[in-house]
């Protein structure tokens, strides 16, 4: 979130969201990698290739970085909202009970 919602948001970010992912223990893992890739492919157009129309707002590069940031809240709400329950085994005689907190 730090990342996300600071006034500089560099492509070198995005990098950074990669190796992360495995660690995460969520429902939409898929979703999420998809929506990074695609945000991922917005960044690359957007600075290695077409920063000078971005600097003078033409609409396609502006468009795009629109995309990516909108991509990139939505991927903070899924990975917010998105977390498994915890679960905690609570052993009985003859039976275990799984009970998610």
């Amino acid at each position: 979130a730090f990342l996300l919602f600071n006034k500089v948001f560099s492509a070198q970010y995005m990098a950074w969201f990669c190796p992360l992912i495995p660690l995460l223990n969520i429902r939409f893992k898929n979703l999420i990698v998809a929506l990074l890739l695609i945000a991922g492919i917005f960044t690359i157009y957007i600075y290695p290739f077409n920063y000078i129309e971005f600097e003078y707002y033409e609409s396609l590069p502006v468009l795009l970085m629109a995309r990516r940031n909108l991509l990139l809240i939505i991927v903070f709400l899924l990975v917010f909202w998105g977390k498994k329950p915890r679960e905690k085994n609570i052993q009985g005689s003859s039976v275990n009970i799984v009970v998610p907190t």
